[in-house]
């Protein structure tokens, strides 16, 4: 709990929240100087913007990429950017660009990007609703993206995994007996509950209510039992009326509902 003014012994305990970790991406010219320095969290993609080089009397340069090809981050990395010098006089216009259509996997357009001839696409990864069946994991692209030459489109592939729901079991008091995870579509099973007999009833497991189902979803089981009552008799007084030649009336109490069943002795 909050950390309060001591008044007695007291116990804390520490609480995490999770936080993706960022790894620091460097971004270099192609003689070894930075151009920049960028924080990506784990599993995504490194992105930049193209970089320039300026041109010389008998030079301009055009941006061919990076080096290594820029790949989801796992730790620090460092990129180092490519040019292709072009002699001044077959220098052209600046390079070509591509539009870049992204649909997820029922062809619906997620996004729409360009990008420069010859290099490769990249995307964010979408995400897919998930539905009372399933849950969907991005794995990549189809076609897997490659370097610009036309208008392209990569479609989104996703797996899916059965989801898995909470069933929780109450005992007749509407007490928690056990919460289990049960995958979509499975019966739920429980262990029988017992229910401790009393001086006058005992109790027999006797199923679940409502009836167990296939999950679709979460779901709350009650115990039911059957009750058989027990009863006795004053050993005194009966012996007395015995031995007077009385007849010996024997009370006993039933639940509503119980079928009456006369001990045997």
């Amino acid at each position: 709990p909050k950390v309060v003014k001591a008044k007695a012994d007291a116990t804390y305990t520490a609480t995490f929240k999770q936080k993706t970790r960022k790894y620091t991406i460097t971004w270099l010219d192609d003689e070894g100087n930075l151009i920049d320095e960028t924080q990506v969290a784990y599993g995504k993609l490194p992105t930049h913007d193209d970089p320039t080089l300026e041109e010389t009397e008998s030079s301009t340069y055009v941006f061919k990429g990076w080096n290594p090809e820029p790949a989801k981050v796992t730790g620090d990395a460092t990129y180092t950017a490519v040019f292709e010098e072009v002699p001044k006089a077959e220098a052209t216009e600046a390079p070509e660009t591509y539009t870049v259509t992204w649909l997820d996997d029922e062809g619906d357009v997620i996004d729409t990007t360009t990008v420069q001839a010859g290099q490769v696409p990249a995307h964010d990864a979408p995400a897919r609703e998930a539905t009372e069946k399933y849950s969907y994991i991005f794995e990549g692209w189809t076609p897997e993206p490659v370097e610009a030459t036309a208008d392209a489109a990569y479609t989104a592939v996703f797996t899916e995994a059965l989801r898995s729901y909470d069933i929780t079991w109450l005992n007749d008091a509407g007490e928690t007996i056990d919460t289990t995870q049960v995958p979509y579509g499975e019966m739920p099973e429980h262990d029988d509950p017992v229910k401790a007999a009393t001086d006058t009833a005992t109790y027999t497991f006797a199923g679940w209510e409502p009836e167990l189902a296939p999950v679709t979803g979460k779901a709350t089981y009650t115990a039911t039992f059957t009750e058989t009552v027990t009863g006795e008799t004053d050993p005194e007084t009966e012996d007395a009326d015995m031995a007077e030649g009385n007849s010996v009336v024997v009370r006993f109490e039933y639940a509503d509902g119980t079928l009456i069943n006369y001990p045997q002795s």
